[in-house]
């Protein structure tokens, strides 16, 4: 039981689990909470009354924040067990690299050609009672892969499509990804977040049948064993014209 007097400022908190947000409350019917610098925080003035706390806590889904003209759309889903409040919001953005960068990404890019750069970033979002304002907390590395997806605004050439990726400066991993030609979309896992790279190649899939045909080889022995026969004819021959001398 906490006993306080009027005009005590009380702090409390209201920590949603992952995938839900708290979207309003507060006391006797008023919403007369403060969100507080501290995640998840309110404060309020106590009142010379009692008090009834009521609270929304509404199931959220993942967000995405996409001002790239490259990408129609987007998807992000993580692990239930990476963030253990709110829900995350994945954003998507063209970016503009220098000479440098450029040539840096083309070398990690080898035999792919790249096509759109983009930076991608994941935040943590706990909202502050209200859908319109919220505490934001940056993930630059997760402890379980997530899943991307991205549609793209226009088809890319060729059949193999992969993501470059530079997980730090100067270090670079090439991702694979799952191509659907019919909905342009590419899909694919990561641990971090940073600046990417679209590129794409075109291999050959035709499935080519081993070559399983049963040949004679008859001919080929038979020729084999008369040149041999010829050759010891020929030896033959010369001895005997030497011991004669």
């Amino acid at each position: 039981m906490i006993r306080a007097k009027a005009d005590d400022e009380i702090v409390i908190q209201m920590i949603p689990n992952y995938g839900y947000q708290y979207l309003g409350g507060g006391f006797n019917d008023d919403d007369n909470l403060k969100s507080d610098t501290a995640v998840s925080t309110f404060t309020f003035k106590m009142p010379s009354r009692n008090l009834h706390l009521h609270a929304l806590f509404q199931k959220v889904d993942n967000t995405v924040t996409n001002t790239s003209k490259k990408v129609a759309s987007g998807n992000i889903a993580i692990a239930d067990t990476e963030i253990n409040s709110g829900n995350v919001d994945l954003s998507v953005a063209d970016i503009s690299l220098d000479a440098t960068q450029i040539s840096n990404f083309e070398t990690a890019a080898s035999s792919y050609d790249i096509s759109s750069y983009l930076n991608i970033s994941l935040d943590q979002v706990i909202n502050k009672g209200t859908a319109d304002a919220a505490w934001t907390n940056q993930l630059k590395e997760l402890k379980n892969p997530a899943t991307v997806t991205l549609k793209l605004d226009e088809g890319v050439n060729g059949n193999e499509i992969v993501i470059v990726h530079e997980k730090h400066d100067g270090i670079f991993e090439i991702i694979p990804t799952t191509y659907d030609a019919a909905t342009q979309t590419i899909t694919f896992t990561t641990t971090s977040f940073s600046n990417y790279a679209i590129a794409s190649r075109t291999v050959d899939n035709t499935y080519k049948a081993p070559d399983t045909a049963v040949r004679d080889h008859t001919g080929t022995w038979m020729l084999a064993l008369l040149a041999s026969a010829s050759l010891a004819g020929l030896m033959f021959g010369l001895r005997k014209k030497l011991s004669t001398r």
